[in-house]
């Protein structure tokens, strides 16, 4: 059959491409076979160099005869391939869905994967038409054709359906979930989810909307190669990134890869020129003309040399490729033995194969760590003592942070509760209580965790005297349980089953104990340093002085609401006084002028009074506002306003603005009434001491009731006086009233 020169070009594609891919398959298996991703990942480069060598024998085939290999590859790789792409990627992303509870899905997909090839052998051998039907010799002319002339069994659109439409639209749900939902997956895994979703969309746009205008031949290669492409990326960045190791030796993995890109390379060369010289050998025998025999030779000369240079550019590419791969070990484990001779011992020669470099590095890295050891232990003590001082120094800060703490907080359960948080994070501890002392027992206040918080809901206490805590409040002493199961004293509690050392500690303020810490640790002889139950018990002081001076805020804080309210009682009888001896009295403010005015109450004036509340109308008319006026929660007046008719309704800030003068207003009436009272009582007394300055300057009884009488009269300005002095009847006891 004769090519077209567009044909034969399409068919060389094909095949070098298929060569290309075959030779990444096993590449990426040689790489590390033990591992699942590159075993899946060369199988799948394996049907996709069917599909490719198939498609460039579909391309030239003549016959019936000729078209039969290429048909039964076409239809194996176009329905596995669906299925063997949505598995490779789970393997490159997820790869735990395979093992778990959803695993029985996968082994489905797994089954639809394989199914082609016992389908295609029955079909073959058996003649049973379940998938495969082969080509008709009467109808096939030649040339590519579409599957639906060689796949039509009865079994063929179910599957068909399932691996050629169905699972491709499937792939997007495993791949947008890890992409968009996964918080879980590293960043690499999320851009190779990127890359696959990238090609996944590209190869169903070429499938639907380019396949019409490419044909099925250039459609299924370029679908092919952005698949090869984004796998065998996927697969060395995995590869790259999770450090996998590769096993052999290293000159056999080497001749391996040798093997595999030199034999595929010189099969296919000397299988084009063979196949080129004979298509010049067919068009000899047939004695076409001199002119054509010598355009023949000349094509069979530039496919020849086309192969000769594709074929050593790929060699030494691929050759260049395993040489970087084989000895990038030796570069890195050479990069890092200089950084350790320069003096950076923390460097550790990465291990990326078990061959002869993978050895190299172990030892080195054997050898680096018992460096590192011999200088380390030069250093421990040195360590060790700047340890020590560096946890003192945190257990003074702690020790100052709850000082703070107790000097900044005066509300006594919120100190409690912090100091005991406070205590547990800066100490690292499994447990804090807090204990005060109220009557004979010791009733826990607060507690860290969930088993304080149970502790606390049950109401949790403990007789003074007894157990850890009773005992450190009546000696008003720390108690040190280094082994908890060893102390006779300590009381156990279900809620705290983790405990394995414990110190009590007591509150003691003014000279007598309010109350005890417990500190308790998941770690046996957590507390065996004299400084740490110092530091600790210096907190606990600290603490029982804030509470202390707690206790004293609060009952000072109580007084003072006593007499606040004491004293607001006084200013409410005194108003109440003041606005019952007199009638009602203002001033009102219409047309530019001010009047005063002892009776002029509107219907929302009154609801104001009555309701304590801003009363607001929004009239047709004139929109009326009343807001009382209130001194100490005492309605004592109302403000009311009064807008015009082109003045519009009262605003939010209009109200807020006059609710908050008005308020001002009570106040400053609460001190008008509190200076005239001061001014009275200054009055009086300044009388008072005038008047009884002259009735000292008396001489006798005579002259005393004459200014007495005198002086009162002047003062009072009363109209008549009497000052009567009498003995008889009038005052005697038996004088008749």
């Amino acid at each position: 059959m004769n090519l077209s020169p567009a044909e034969q070009t399409l068919q060389l594609i094909a095949w070098f491409l298929a060569l290309i891919e075959f030779i990444l398959a096993f590449y990426v298996l040689l790489l590390n076979a033990w591992h699942t991703a590159n075993r899946h990942v060369s199988g799948l480069l394996l049907l996709f160099s069917f599909s490719s060598f198939a498609m460039g024998s579909m391309v030239g085939a003549s016959n019936v005869a000729q078209a039969t290999l290429p048909t039964i590859l076409l239809t194996l790789t176009s329905i596995a391939v669906p299925s063997g792409t949505i598995i490779v990627a789970v393997v490159l992303l997820k790869p735990q869905w395979l093992h778990g509870r959803w695993r029985w899905g996968w082994w489905l997909v797994y089954g639809m994967a394989f199914l082609p090839v016992p389908l295609i052998l029955l079909d073959f051998m058996l003649g049973t038409g379940l998938l495969y039907t082969g080509l008709s010799a009467e109808t096939y002319a030649g040339g590519y054709v579409f599957l639906s002339e060689y796949a039509s069994g009865s079994l063929s659109t179910l599957v068909k359906m399932l691996n050629i439409y169905v699972i491709p639209l499937v792939l997007f749900i495993p791949l947008l979930y890890v992409i968009l939902r996964d918080k879980e997956v590293l960043p690499l895994t999320r851009r190779l989810g990127w890359l696959l979703l990238g090609g996944q969309l590209v190869v169903v746009v070429v499938e639907v909307g380019l396949r019409p205008l490419f044909g099925g031949p250039l459609s299924t290669l370029i679908n092919n190669i952005i698949y090869a492409s984004i796998y065998a990326y996927a697969v060395f960045q995995q590869m790259i990134s999770g450090q996998y190791l590769q096993r052999g030796k290293l000159q056999l993995r080497l001749m391996f890869f040798i093997l595999v890109v030199t034999i595929p390379i010189l099969v296919g060369v000397v299988a084009l020129v063979s196949n080129s010289a004979g298509v010049l050998v067919a068009q000899t025998a047939i004695q076409q003309p001199g002119t054509e025999m010598l355009s023949a030779f000349r094509q069979f000369q530039q496919i020849a040399w086309t192969a000769v240079v594709v074929g050593i550019a790929l060699l030494l590419v691929l050759t260049w490729l395993i040489t970087r791969q084989v000895f990038r070990p030796i570069d890195m484990l050479t990069k890092t033995v200089a950084a350790i001779t320069a003096g950076d011992l923390t460097r550790i020669a990465p291990v990326e194969g078990e061959d002869e470099i993978g050895a190299l590095a172990r030892a080195f890295n054997s050898m680096t760590a018992q460096m590192r050891d011999l200088i380390g232990n030069l250093e421990q003590r040195v360590a060790d003592r700047t340890a020590k001082l560096e946890r003192h120094l945190d257990y003074l800060n702690a020790s100052a942070a709850v000082g703070h703490a107790a000097a900044s907080i005066l509300e006594a359960e919120q100190l409690i509760r912090q100091v005991v948080e406070l205590i547990r994070t800066r100490f690292d501890l499994y447990y804090v209580g807090l204990f005060l002392v109220e009557g004979e027992w010791a009733v826990l206040r607060a507690g860290t965790g969930e088993a304080g918080q149970a502790m606390l809901e049950r109401g949790h206490r403990i007789r003074t005297g007894k157990g850890m805590i009773g005992w450190s409040i009546a000696n008003a002493q720390a108690r040190v349980a280094h082994d908890v199961g060893k102390d006779a004293v300590r009381l156990a509690t279900d809620e705290l089953p983790d405990t394995r050392s414990e110190a009590a500690l007591p509150l003691r303020s003014r000279g007598r104990v309010i109350g005890a810490f417990t500190v308790q640790s998941d770690q046996p002889n957590a507390f065996d340093d004299p400084g740490t139950i110092a530091v600790l018990q210096t907190m606990a002081d600290q603490v029982a002085v804030a509470l202390d001076n707690a206790r004293l805020f609060a009952t000072s804080q109580e007084a003072l609401e006593t007499a606040r309210r004491a004293y607001g009682e006084l200013s409410r009888q005194a108003w109440i006084e003041r606005l019952s001896t007199r009638a009602a009295w203002g001033y009102r403010y219409v047309d530019q002028s001010i009047t005063r005015t002892t009776g002029d109450w509107q219907p929302e004036m009154l609801q104001a009074v009555q309701t304590g509340q801003s009363v607001q109308t929004d009239g047709e008319e004139e929109p009326t506002l009343a807001i009382p006026i209130k001194i100490r929660n005492q309605v004592v007046g109302t403000l009311g306003l009064r807008k015009a008719e082109t003045g519009g309704t009262w605003t939010a800030e209009e109200t807020a603005l006059l609710e908050a003068l008005t308020e001002q207003l009570g106040a400053a009436l609460e001190s008008a009434r509190l200076f005239q009272d001061t001014q009275r009582r200054a009055t009086r007394e300044l009388v008072t001491r005038e008047i009884t300055d002259k009735m000292r300057q008396a001489i006798n009884m005579e002259s005393l009731l004459r200014i007495t009488a005198e002086q009162l009269n002047s003062a009072l300005g009363a109209a008549q006086t009497y000052v009567l002095l009498d003995a008889g009847d009038v005052v005697g006891g038996d004088a008749e009233l």
